[in-house]
């Protein structure tokens, strides 16, 4: 982004490398981190960013904003979190599309696609595991990916439990490189979820949910931060 715009970044409140006091909400969470960002802006127009399931987090927190009579300008979120089961729930919605419009070569793609990836994945996550809980019980430091594995692990109570609402803030929403009947679901469902105006992007070369978060990636979405702000700042 341009060098002269403040930029504001919340950390998450909770110890990761343990179990302990998990977040009861995302609402809760909502309410932490706008008592701190108030500190800093107490009055808006605020602009949001947020990726993953901070993007989750970020969308409660413009509700609550909303709902106090604060302006929120605009957000950008990154694969918001929609459930806690990840591909496998994938599954079950390429399925729920296949029956409401029939059976299609993308529809074989992505099912193919979402099986070989499962198939890839499970040995390392049995791996990430075992590697997991021998920290924990050793109370050892976790490197940084089982340190992101365990934060995922930590907030997915809060997470599962959490029911998107009408935002009525434009809001614009970047995802892997996805084709076809994926990124079609994304753009049906936001759109009906917020009510508000959505863009959807993909961003070329990420394979990876973390992909996302690296350089050649926030060149990208910090392209489209800056002209979002000169839009709705004006």
């Amino acid at each position: 982004m341009t060098a002269d715009r403040p930029i504001y970044a919340l950390n998450y409140t909770y110890a990761t490398d343990s179990l302990i006091d998990a977040p009861d909400s995302i609402e809760a969470l909502a309410r932490h981190y706008i008592r701190q960002m108030l500190q800093v802006q107490p009055t808006g127009p605020y602009f949001f960013f947020g990726f993953s399931s901070g993007a989750t987090i970020a969308y409660e927190m413009i509700l609550q904003l909303l709902a106090g009579g604060q302006r929120v300008a605009h957000a950008v979120f990154i694969e918001p979190t929609l459930n806690p089961k990840g591909t496998l729930d994938n599954f079950s919605r390429i399925a729920a599309d296949v029956g409401s419009t029939g059976l299609s070569i993308n529809s074989l793609a992505n099912f193919s696609r979402v099986f070989m990836v499962m198939a890839k994945r499970r040995p390392r996550v049995i791996r990430d595991a075992i590697r997991t809980r021998w920290h924990r019980a050793l109370g050892t430091p976790m490197p940084p990916r089982l340190r992101w594995l365990n934060y995922l692990a930590h907030i997915r109570p809060a997470v599962s439990s959490y029911v998107y609402k009408p935002l009525s803030v434009p809001v614009d929403f970047f995802y892997r490189g996805y084709e076809g009947d994926s990124i079609d679901y994304y753009r049906r469902f936001w759109s009906a979820t917020t009510g508000a105006h959505v863009e959807l992007h993909t961003v070329s070369g990420t394979d990876q949910h973390l992909d996302l978060m690296s350089e050649r990636a926030l060149q990208q979405i910090a392209a489209v931060l800056d002209q979002r702000v000169l839009q709705f700042s004006r």
